[in-house]
């Protein structure tokens, strides 16, 4: 659903007026507001696959701070995925992330070898010891760019502005939470309808990826570099 379709779709459901427009309407500009605190709440605390990015970056080889992150995770950075971070170049795992304690250290060591180990602060991305220049570098992230724009933009944002912007969440979920911020906004008892939207927000962003065999030797298939030897036998026929 659109956000005038979203709107329209609560007002039926609770017995409101529809309206043409999400502007046309106090009601529908209250229900984008109210939406607005729905996808901070869904992006901050909870982790949906249709929000996960993946940054790449090439390392200035010159200065720890290898830059913003608003720049290197341009789609709305909200938290980094852990132990997705690697450079390609040297086909390694870039630890961490350091502690203020951790880094200052090695800032003051002044250490050196092929692994460096990163950093974020002042929303920047710092690593150490100082990789080489022209590394290429990668992550992925959650972002906090729930919503499409309408057509024909499709540029990520992240909150809805106009009546054909869509979203990157469920739609239901979306609704159920509208449902309780609408009563707790109104005055009404809303602890239902916001456990409702609890157990379904975990159920979905539980559900949003496909969920590994457990393994019950405590082995891992985690992908890490390293010599890769291929299934089978090396007898020659």
């Amino acid at each position: 659903m659109n956000l005038l379709q979203l709107c329209d779709a609560f007002a039926l459901r609770t017995g409101l007026p529809r309206s043409a427009s999400v502007e046309a309407s106090t009601t529908y500009q209250q229900l984008a507001g109210l939406l607005q605190e729905i996808l901070d709440d869904l992006t901050t605390n909870y982790a949906f696959q249709s929000l996960v990015e993946e940054a790449q970056f090439t390392t200035n080889g010159v200065v720890a701070f290898q830059g913003s992150l608003e720049d290197i995770a341009p789609l709305g950075f909200e938290r980094m995925r852990q132990g997705t971070f690697f450079n390609r170049t040297l086909r390694l795992e870039v630890p961490g992330p350091l502690t203020a304690t951790e880094f200052q250290a090695l800032q003051t060591l002044g250490q050196s070898g092929p692994v460096s180990y990163f950093r974020l602060k002042a929303n920047a991305l710092f690593m150490d010891p100082i990789p080489g220049d022209g590394q290429l570098c990668v992550f992925e992230y959650f972002s906090k760019f729930a919503v499409l724009a309408s057509p024909p933009s499709y540029a990520r944002k992240q909150y809805p502005s106009e009546d054909g912007d869509t979203f990157l969440l469920p739609d239901e979920l979306l609704l159920a939470g509208l449902r309780w911020r609408w009563k707790a906004e109104k005055g009404f008892d809303y602890a239902e309808e916001f456990t409702t939207y609890q157990l379904m927000a975990k159920s979905k962003a539980a559900t949003s990826e496909v969920a590994r065999p457990i393994s019950m030797d405590g082995g891992s298939r985690d992908a890490r570099p390293g010599i890769v030897v291929p299934a089978g036998t090396w007898i020659q026929p």
